[in-house]
């Protein structure tokens, strides 16, 4: 654990701020050190069991059902960080052809880290679970305000937050 910030304590004599600043600022660095922990990492074997209930579920055929099983899907078997998966965009998709046998993806610049174009593989399981989600979900999802081309919707239809996503992997791996 890391060791907690230590400050000098409050001297009226030299301090620039108030008594009740400095004990706000101390208030704030003792949450935001709380907060420091590090990230939680499914096992394969968690994974694989999150992915099959996913999978059961999508065969409902509720629309929040297919999105998540579809965002999982993408999210294991590409790497995709929650900010490209959730703002991926229907002609970024480029699906298997004679040509081109394999999925993948277009991640734009400006989602990707460090703002540069990729493009990234697709496995035909997340491919398959995208197709059943646009072609049975995501239009039971649509209002007349949902963003033009965005996959991924809310139960709303508008764009999908990254609190969403976080809220939908912890719900379903609860």
């Amino acid at each position: 654990t890391a060791e907690p910030t230590k400050l000098a304590p409050y001297d009226a004599r030299t301090s620039l701020i108030s008594p009740e600043e400095y004990r706000a600022t101390m208030e704030s660095l003792a949450r935001l050190e709380g907060e420091d922990k590090p990230a939680t990492v499914l096992s394969r074997p968690e994974v694989e069991h999150l992915l099959d209930y996913t999978r059961t579920k999508a065969q409902g055929g509720q629309p929040m059902d297919l999105r998540n099983h579809a965002l999982l899907e993408l999210l294991y078997s590409s790497g995709l960080r929650n900010s490209e998966a959730r703002l991926i965009l229907a002609p970024r998709i480029h699906w298997p052809t004679a040509a081109e046998p394999h999925g993948w993806l277009d991640i734009a610049a400006d989602t990707a880290k460090g703002n540069k174009q990729r493009n990234v593989p697709i496995t035909q399981q997340a491919l398959d679970a995208i197709a059943r989600y646009t072609r049975l979900g995501r239009p039971l999802l649509l209002q007349p305000d949902s963003p033009s081309g965005m996959v991924f919707l809310s139960r709303s239809g508008a764009e999908i937050l990254p609190t969403d996503v976080l809220r939908t992997v912890k719900k379903l791996g609860k």
